[in-house]
C-alpha cells in the first residue's frame, strides 16, 4: 500500500519498500504473526499507525483519511486501491 523509510538521522535512509497495514505485526510479540513467522528478534510494539500524517489534504480526502485511521483494515481491504492516500506512519516502541 504505503512505502516505509527509516530515517537514521543525517539523511541516511535504511530501507524503502511496499508496506501495509500489517507490515509491523511480524516484530510485536503480541500478535499472532510473530509467533507464525519468527523471521528476526527484533521486537516492536505498534503504539499507532496514521494514514498521511502532517500531509496537507483537501475536503473529501480529509474525510478519507479520518475513515483510514480510525478503520485502517477496513480501508485497506475495501477502499485503498481505488482511493489510495500518499503516506502510513508507524509509531513503534521497542520490546526489551
Amino acid at each position: 500500500m504505503g512505502r516505509i523509510v527509516l530515517d537514521l538521522g543525517a539523511g541516511v535512509k535504511k530501507y524503502q519498500g511496499s508496506i501495509a497495514v500489517d507490515s509491523m505485526t511480524y516484530f510485536d510479540p503480541a500478535h499472532e504473526h510473530s509467533k507464525l513467522y519468527p523471521y528476526t528478534s527484533a521486537r516492536f510494539t505498534t503504539e499507532e499507525i496514521r494514514f498521511n500524517d502532517g500531509l496537507r489534504n483537501g475536503l473529501t480526502r480529509s474525510f478519507l483519511v479520518r475513515f483510514a485511521n480510525r478503520l485502517p483494515g477496513a480501508y485497506e481491504r475495501w477502499i485503498s486501491h481505488l482511493f489510495p492516500l500518499d503516506q502510513l506512519t508507524f509509531t513503534l516502541r521497542v520490546e526489551k
